[in-house]
């Protein structure tokens, strides 16, 4: 062989010797590293060239995908290692779980099996001693038993002269007699078979029998005896109520005790108010509360028979004296007067105490949740007004009548304020001006409510007026639901409503809350007066807010925020009146914006020398004064936004006063168009243009008068 060759073959099997005892990763290496090798020295050493050569390229990549594939299964079998010994620490877990929860299902069924062994054991326990009981209750009622056997016995015997056994044995021997009688008739009907049918024979035997004296008695001897019996028996059932009446008399000892409790506290009760009770009355109330009520009635009427015997008895007015007392000693719950002071109570004869001090702890019970005082019926107010009836309530007040014990019991209504600081603010104020107006008019010429006096009960604030019968609003109800009242009903009402705007005017008042709720009449309803002032103030007291006055009746200057005066209150009267006519609100809108578009509609559309003093107008109208109209709308359930340019007029005031399907008379038409013309003034939108006072009473409306 050549040297050549045999260097290549040594190669060769370095290389595989090599590669068989390394690893799989250190052989990649290797090789890497054979390739890194630079170029130069492979070129200049030719032994290496000559193992290229002869190198066969396909081992090689046959020896490096066992590599790859030894590679794989190493890290595979390493995955599987730690799978497995995972595997094991979880079943290692789940076992001692187990065993745990069998260690507590021993535990807890050895403690059930100790619980039911000890209450095995109380249950026998208690089941000797009921046995016991029932043994000691046996022998109690078989005693009783006996004993009512011996006295039933006894009364047996005192009534029939004879005891039970006699009785039994002579009913005996009836039996005995009666069993031969039979025997000696069967010996006769077997005789006489020949002669006669056995069956008629039989049935006239029968019938013989039957209506025997002796066996009628026997009857009623064995009847009489069954009766005893059963006497007997029931007497033997009674054992059981007496096991009964053993646990009742135990509840009855304890209802002795409360009673006996209450009546202590009663007695102390009695201390510390002061009355001296005698000791025969606490006698007679210990009996009162141990005896029924008959055996009360009962020691009454011995009481007083002895009484009698003692002043020797004898005469007739003495005996009718002695009923009378009787009489009037028992109270009679269905006489005509009371006599509660008369019968033999405690308290009797006793002055009561009018005057009692009330429990300062108990003042919220006088007022509800709002401050409102919870008036009572028969109440006397400031000791003189007792309470007879409930008028109403307001947003400041309640109103309730009652009569005045010191003036002839005469009536009077009394507004009795909340008891709230802001209410008693107002209150004050309502009062200083209800004075003010009275001073103002002495004579009461000018319809306005008059004070009486006021006074403070249980912090609250009371005013004493004049009482008078329903509201406007009532008697539109009344007399002209949906259609109005009469139109000369209607001319007295304005006037009178003037002329209580005029003292208002006179006393520099604004009353900024007048409505048909607000007017009262009397009970003629002839007369009005206007009342409720806890909304008025002074005309200098300007204060801008656009909530001034109820909805319905407010005018546009307060929704616009302009400066206001007296034209309110000829505004709100205007309002008025159209609703006394009609029965109908003159403007039903929902809110402020929905006003003013009903005032426009009726008046047209409003200058803009008013819209540019007003604070609140870009609530509604924008910068080129073209009114911002707000819709619900019923699709999108959102309010929506109408610019509105030019508004005109589309109400006529005269078809809604009188409409021309009515045929009036000539002179109820005359009033109505009076009335549309006095309205059309009153209601005019700038507050320098609108009809004064003077002006509305001079009206021939209100100077014409009526002719039938």
């Amino acid at each position: 062989m050549r040297p050549s060759t045999l260097s290549k073959s040594g190669n060769v099997r370095r290389v595989r010797s090599v590669l068989k005892d390394k690893p799989a990763f250190e052989s990649i290496e290797i090789i890497s590293d054979s390739d890194t090798v630079s170029d130069q020295n492979d070129c200049t050493s030719p032994e290496n060239s000559h193992i290229e050569d002869d190198l066969n390229l396909e081992e090689l990549m046959k020896q490096k995908e066992l590599l790859e594939a030894k590679l794989v299964s190493y890290l595979t079998d390493k995955k599987e290692d730690q799978s497995s010994g995972r595997k094991h620490e979880v079943s290692k877990k789940e076992h001692s779980k187990k065993q745990q929860e069998t260690s507590k299902k021993t535990r807890s069924s050895e403690v059930k099996k100790k619980h039911n062994l000890q209450k095995e054991s109380c249950e026998g326990n208690s089941k000797k001693k009921q046995k016991v009981l029932d043994s000691r209750d046996h022998c109690h009622s078989e005693k009783k038993y006996n004993e009512i056997k011996e006295k039933d016995v006894h009364i047996i015997t005192k009534k029939y002269g004879h005891n039970l056994k006699d009785i039994e044995s002579s009913a005996s021997v009836r039996k005995e007699r009666s069993s031969k009688t039979r025997s000696k008739t069967h010996t006769n009907l077997s005789r006489n078979h020949d002669r006669a049918s056995p069956t008629s024979y039989s049935r006239s035997n029968r019938d013989k029998h039957r209506h025997s004296p002796r066996r009628s008695r026997e009857r009623r001897e064995r009847h009489s005896i069954e009766k005893r019996r059963t006497s007997f028996a029931t007497v033997g059932t009674s054992s059981d109520e007496l096991n009964m009446s053993i646990d009742s008399d135990d509840e009855a000892e304890r209802e002795e005790q409360i009673i006996e409790k209450r009546r202590k506290q009663r007695e102390q009760l009695l201390k510390r108010l002061g009355e001296n009770n005698n000791v025969e009355n606490k006698a007679n109330e210990k009996s009162l509360i141990n005896n029924t009520p008959e055996q009360n009635v009962q020691s009454a009427q011995t009481v007083l028979k002895n009484k009698v015997e003692d002043n020797v008895p004898g005469t007739s007015n003495e005996v009718s004296s002695v009923k009378e007392k009787e009489k009037t000693q028992h109270w009679d719950m269905f006489a005509d007067h009371d006599n509660v002071n008369s019968v033999g109570t405690p308290t009797a004869g006793q002055n009561i105490k009018k005057s009692v001090p009330e429990n300062p702890s108990l003042t919220d019970n006088w007022d509800d949740a709002e401050g409102y005082y919870r008036v009572r019926i028969g109440e006397v107010l400031d000791n003189r007004y007792s309470v007879y009836g409930y008028t109403g309530q307001g947003v400041f007040s309640n109103v309730v009548r009652a009569r005045d014990q010191s003036r002839q019991n005469s009536d009077v209504a009394i507004k009795i304020i909340r008891n709230n600081e802001i209410m008693q603010k107002t209150g004050l104020k309502e009062l200083e001006i209800l004075k003010k107006l009275n001073d103002a008019d002495p004579d009461d010429k000018y319809h306005c409510l008059r004070l009486f006096r006021n006074f403070y009960h249980k912090h609250h604030l009371c005013m004493v007026l004049e009482p008078l019968s329903m509201n406007l609003r009532e008697v539109l109800k009344k007399y002209g639901k949906n259609s109005g009242i009469h139109i000369n009903a209607v001319r007295s009402y304005t006037q009178q409503i003037l002329l209580a705007l005029k003292l208002l005017k006179k006393s520099e008042i604004v009353h900024a809350d007048i409505k048909p709720d607000n007017i009262l009449v009397n009970e003629s309803k002839v007369q009005l007066k206007l009342c409720d002032f806890g909304s008025a103030a002074h005309v200098s007291d300007n204060n801008s807010t656009s909530y001034l006055v109820s909805r319905y009746y407010r005018a546009p200057e307060i929704i616009l925020g302009l400066p206001y005066d007296y034209g309110v209150d000829m505004w709100s009267t205007a309002c008025t009146i159209y609703e006394l006519a009609t029965g109908q609100i003159l403007f039903d809108g929902k809110t402020n914006n929905e006003m003013l578009k009903y005032f426009m509609d009726l008046k047209g559309k409003i200058s803009r020398k008013i819209l540019r003093k007003g604070k609140f107008k870009e609530q509604h109208f924008d910068a080129d004064f073209k009114f911002l109209y707000q819709e619900y709308d019923h699709i999108t359930e959102r309010d929506k936004i109408i610019v509105i340019n030019d508004i005109k007029p589309t109400r006529d005031l005269q078809a809604e006063l009188a409409p021309t399907n009515q045929r009036l008379a000539p002179e109820d038409a005359k009033k109505y168009s009076q009335l549309k013309d006095v309205l059309d003034r009153m209601l005019i939108i700038d507050t320098t243009k609108r009809a004064s006072i003077n002006l509305c009473l001079n009206h021939p409306f209100i100077q014409e008068r009526y002719k039938k």
